[in-house]
């Protein structure tokens, strides 16, 4: 005769509830205290900062995901169609940013149909248009419009395309240009250009936890380069349930050496021994930017290309007076990063990206020079472009506002319609 199992009360239910879910949060409360005194004793932090640093884990798992995109074997990253770039700015089934509208003509792709002038800009995460409302609030959509509204009468209309992505810099848009573009046959391409180059030379190192980083890779390959080498990705992913427990157990795991030391992979790495030699000679690569700017104005004059090469602005330069919301939004962004390394400490992140510009404005000033003599090659420092400004620009060091936007747009076109569509 089989007993049947008696089934249990619900006091006793509740009451195993309670239990287990008082050992959840106890665990994470533990988690959090563990986490807080680490960042105190061994970081030499201050108890605010601490919790500061807490708060920054919590808000990293519970923000909106954004997709900045995929890994692409020709270009380090690729945008995904469909998808969401930047929380609010859609892909197109072409893999790029759109330009928010449906006019068929202007969206005609591969394919480039009679009438139509094509114009295709490069750069990173502030060229696609991260900070953007919608599609239509990008620097790409808004030259489109101006020139298209200042079009003669019955004269060729003109598409900007948005083949800009976050981390791009100018060695992943000259292999872009060369593998990809030049076969979608552009006009005209416009590169700007100037923060990501700085930022991988002076600041990514110090992210990823290596002592140099490699010449002309972009953050992206980093993490791909140890995963397709058995080391895989840096860091944890930020979970929403049990945040504090999860970073607790990735850093046990990082002093345990659970989680692989990558520097070995990269010492063994021969690249990486001719990026030191580089290093050594050219603390901010600015003479890998010159190569790789050099080598694209070549390949765009030989097949008939415009280009123009334009240097950002960025918030710290001091050419622009920051408005008090500017300085705030800054400041946040600075507390978010602080704990990625020294040099994301705002003097010392200051201190290095402005020593970076500074050679930058060089090179490009360099290659104006080099190439005075071949028309339709072109390079301007706009990084004074907001100094006379009063509404707010940036969003964050390099991220523009709307009315950033309009202002660079708007130089474009002044460029464009002054140099090589003159009527």
């Amino acid at each position: 005769m089989r007993l049947k199992k008696k089934p249990l009360p619900a006091g006793r239910i509740i009451s195993l509830s309670v239990y287990i879910v008082a050992i959840i949060v106890s665990v994470e409360f533990l988690s959090f205290l563990a986490l807080t005194g680490y960042s105190v004793v061994a970081s030499r932090v201050g108890l605010r900062d601490a919790l500061a640093a807490r708060r920054n884990e919590l808000s990293l798992a519970w923000r909106k995901k954004t997709t900045y995109g995929d890994f692409d074997p020709l270009t380090q990253v690729r945008l995904v169609p469909g998808e969401k770039y930047s929380t609010y700015l859609f892909v197109n089934e072409h893999g790029f940013i759109g330009n928010g509208h449906n006019d068929a003509f202007l969206n005609s792709f591969p394919e480039k149909p009679r009438g139509l002038i094509r114009v295709v800009l490069l750069g990173g995460s502030s060229a696609a248009g991260s900070g953007a409302a919608k599609n239509s609030d990008t620097i790409p959509a808004i030259l489109e419009k101006m020139l298209n509204e200042n079009a003669n009468a019955g004269a060729k209309r003109y598409q900007v395309l948005n083949f800009a992505a976050a981390g791009g810099y100018t060695g992943a848009e000259l292999n872009k240009f060369l593998m990809q573009l030049i076969y979608v046959d552009p006009d005209i391409v416009i590169c700007l250009d100037g923060f990501n180059d700085a930022w991988n030379a002076v600041l990514e190192p110090s992210r990823i936890g290596i002592k140099h980083g490699v010449i002309n890779w972009s953050d992206y390959s980093y993490s791909y380069f140890e995963l397709f080498n058995g080391y895989g990705r840096r860091g944890s992913v930020p979970v929403r349930f049990f945040t504090f427990t999860a970073e607790l157990i990735q850093k046990i795991r990082l002093k345990l050496h659970i989680v692989k030391n990558t520097q070995p992979l990269y010492d063994r790495y021969p690249f990486y021994k001719i990026s030191s030699s580089v290093y050594r000679k050219d603390p901010t690569l600015a003479r890998v930017t010159y190569n790789n700017l050099s080598s694209l104005a070549s390949c765009a004059f030989l097949s008939n290309i415009k280009l123009f090469c334009y240097l950002q602005p960025h918030a710290l330069s001091g050419k622009k007076r920051l408005t008090e919301n500017e300085n705030r939004l800054i400041d946040n962004w600075f507390q978010r990063a602080r704990y990625a390394g020294d040099a994301f400490k705002k003097e010392r992140y200051e201190k290095l990206m402005n020593f970076a510009f500074n050679e930058l404005e060089a090179v490009y000033a360099g290659l104006g020079k080099k190439f005075e003599g071949f028309p339709g090659l072109y390079f301007y420092s706009l990084t004074g472009i907001f100094t006379e400004e009063k509404r707010d620009a940036y969003l964050d060091t390099i991220h523009y506002t709307k009315t950033g936007n309009e202002i660079l747009a708007s130089r474009f076109f002044k460029d464009l319609t002054s140099k090589e569509l003159k009527r």
